[in-house]
């Protein structure tokens, strides 16, 4: 994390609430424009900090990275408004997207929409609440693009892809199978990864999102 954004959402966050309880965003790349035009940039145009963050980011110039196809991960990197930005005037976000509504979080929260006589979405209050946390997610994920001992390795790098690949797997088979490691007995149903029965933390982690009970799994 990135402690000034963390400070600008405990400033602003209520300013963005307010903004989803109005209308829906797009998708991702919207929530991301709307943590940083909202959020971030107001809170460093006030306390100004020092360059180039005191500049905040520029909007205009994101780059997202997605080579995914129906799923996959969006990298959005964005610089801080400055001349010819060099490597560590960049700060990054990344998300996990699915196909459907089973393993996309922003298509699962949308479903909750209600609709005015024109057939368009209107916010609920929950799922006005739910865009939040995941809007606080993806500004929790905030990184320095190379900033020392921050910067990633290709370790990294590879270790947060199968990261990230187990997550999907664990969500597709839990939903898929509707079963619990007492009901495998950790014999090899696919869900659970240990001979015990004890599911590793990506499947607890996946297991938490569909809202199973770590007791069922």
């Amino acid at each position: 994390m990135i402690d000034l954004f963390v400070k600008a959402w405990d400033e602003n966050n209520k300013l963005l609430l307010k903004e989803f309880e109005t209308a829906i965003p797009s998708g991702y790349t919207d929530i991301v424009k709307k943590l940083i035009s909202i959020v971030i940039n107001p809170y460093l145009d006030k306390i100004k900090p020092e360059y180039p963050e005191s500049d905040g980011l520029d909007i205009d110039s994101m780059t997202i990275i997605d080579n995914g196809d129906y799923q996959g991960t969006q990298i959005f990197i964005i610089p801080f408004n400055t001349y010819q930005p060099d490597i560590d005037d960049y700060v990054f976000t990344c998300n996990y997207y699915g196909s459907c509504s089973g393993c996309d979080t922003y298509q699962n929260i949308t479903m909750g929409c209600d609709y005015d006589k024109d057939g368009n979405e209107i916010p609920t209050k929950e799922v006005a609440k739910d865009l939040h946390t995941l809007a606080l997610h993806l500004l929790q994920s905030f990184r320095y693009l190379d900033k020392e001992n921050e910067m990633l390795t290709i370790d990294q790098i590879n270790k947060l892809e199968a990261d990230n690949k187990k997550y999907k797997d664990a969500l597709i088979k839990i939903k898929e199978l509707n079963i619990t490691c007492a009901d495998c007995k950790g014999t090899a149903c696919g869900v659970c990864s240990n001979a015990d029965g004890k599911p590793s933390n990506s499947y607890k982690i996946a297991a938490e999102t569909l809202k199973e009970s770590e007791d069922k799994c």
